[in-house]
């Protein structure tokens, strides 16, 4: 196996153990019920994961330009790991979730995804909308695991937090694991003028806040659905397991996604690709 194999192997792994926020759903119900949690409080673990997500991928550049993919990888599995294993112990304290799953396990998530975005297109610079398509791939692989995983755990009652164990322990084998096998290429040239951004004269550029707004526009939705989807399911009449199922089909049409418009981006280019995808999304709504 050559070493573009083990990046593109490792680095989806990486994404498939971080994808698990988007099977979050998985999870509502058995909270709820163990611990009498609102909807809401559920809600306010998963907002605080995904906040958590973006305010510290705004740091973790600096963290791998100093120190390579391989060490920021690693930081994100020790954090991602410590919030599923730290809530295995709170009691279902929803403060101490809140903390863990929420603050520690979405900060894990930043870096495993800055580390493997940022070095697949190192890899790949001919490449890049494949290569960032097969980095956000394992995003809904993620889910498929998880969901599969924690579904199969429930049905044979295991006990929530019991699961928050197990699947730490699981993501901490295969995050820390293959972060080991991410480097950077050799042929890679660092531009010191890359590390500089004036993020005043940022905020004033117009492409900035319409980029902005792109991607706001293109996963707030998609991940407010993914953070309710059973419970919507099962309110609605659906079986539970069906709703389970729909977890799982969902994330297999958004690792599908990624690929296909990651490599229609190669071909077509970065507008034309955006704006058929938020296109059929607008018909179909």
């Amino acid at each position: 196996m050559c070493i573009r194999d083990r990046i593109i192997i490792s680095s989806i792994f990486i994404t498939v153990c971080t994808g698990a926020v988007y099977g979050w759903s998985i999870f509502v119900a058995p909270l709820r019920d163990n611990f009498n949690y609102t909807t809401a409080d559920t809600q306010l673990i998963y907002g605080a994961m995904l906040i958590s997500f973006t305010v510290v991928m705004l740091f973790v550049y600096k963290v791998l330009r100093k120190y390579g993919p391989r060490i920021t990888a690693s930081i994100g599995a020790v954090l991602f790991c410590s919030g599923y294993l730290v809530a295995s112990i709170s009691d279902g304290k929803l403060s101490i979730m809140v903390l863990s799953m929420g603050i520690f396990t979405g900060s894990g998530m930043a870096f495993g995804f800055v580390a493997v975005l940022n070095n697949l297109v190192k890899w790949f610079p001919n490449h890049k909308g494949l290569a960032t398509g097969l980095a956000v791939c394992g995003y809904g692989a993620g889910a498929i695991l998880i969901s599969q995983v924690a579904g199969f755990l429930l049905s044979e009652n295991w006990y929530i937090l019991d699961i928050f164990r197990f699947s730490g322990i699981m993501y901490g084998f295969l995050f820390l694991g293959f972060a080991q096998f991410l480097t950077t290429p050799s042929w890679y040239k660092y531009v010191p003028a890359e590390a500089h951004i004036d993020v005043k004269q940022l905020l004033k550029d117009k492409r900035f806040w319409i980029l902005f707004y792109v991607l706001f526009a293109g996963s707030f939705a998609g991940l407010l659905f993914n953070g309710n989807l059973e419970p919507i399911g099962v309110s609605n009449g659906t079986d539970v397991r069906a709703a389970g199922m729909a977890i799982t089909l969902f994330a297999i049409g958004n690792t599908a996604g990624r690929l296909i418009w990651g490599t229609f981006h190669d071909i077509f280019g970065g507008k034309m690709v955006v704006i058929t995808a938020l296109s059929i999304l607008l018909m179909v709504s």
